[in-house]
């Protein structure tokens, strides 16, 4: 089962339009195994790793480029101690062109109630306000991230040579 779930994992973030590719894209995995976060800026590599026993990609994302600013940001996030996952959280942020983050619509999937909720959030000020109502959920949801200078991989984005490199890669307690 645990080979099944890296393909759906990578298949489930490619709901996102191919025109990212046109525009430019990053493509990001934290690997909880080895405790780091890592950037591709090809989606061969990117795949290539997600497909790697040694990794474990308990959060893969793809942020997407407009007139060099990172105009959306998507990720899917999976359950990390049970195995198969029993929930899926997937976050599309919108960011404007300063590139502060700016609304945020997640879907929650909760594979063994067959549960899908959609959440909406309205970001301003570094405050993340619920648009639609709260569901009631039976598990601890991923933080709403309200500031790009804050997000667990921000030195990768800090770092000049992250469109460039094929890979890169810090670890959490490098990011502190």
């Amino acid at each position: 089962m645990r080979k099944l779930l890296k393909p759906i994992l990578a298949y489930a973030i490619f709901i996102i339009p191919t025109y990212a590719h046109a525009q430019g894209a990053i493509f990001l995995l934290r690997d909880s195994r080895a405790k780091q976060w890592c950037s591709f800026n090809n989606e061969i590599g990117w795949n290539n790793s997600l497909n790697d026993s040694r990794i474990r990609a308990s959060t893969t994302g793809v942020l997407t480029y407009s007139n060099d600013h990172i105009s959306t940001m998507d990720f899917v996030i999976t359950d990390e101690i049970t195995q198969p996952s029993e929930w899926t959280v997937r976050d599309h942020y919108f960011l404007d062109d300063n590139e502060s983050i700016i609304k945020l619509s997640r879907t929650i999937e909760i594979f063994a109630a067959s549960k899908k909720v959609s959440e909406t959030f309205s970001i301003m000020n570094g405050k993340a306000t619920l648009i639609e109502p709260k569901p009631k959920l039976t598990f601890q949801q991923p933080k709403v991230q309200t500031n790009a200078k804050t997000l667990p991989f921000r030195l990768l984005l800090e770092n000049p040579n992250l469109k460039s490199s094929n890979q890169l890669c810090v670890r959490p307690s490098e990011s502190r």
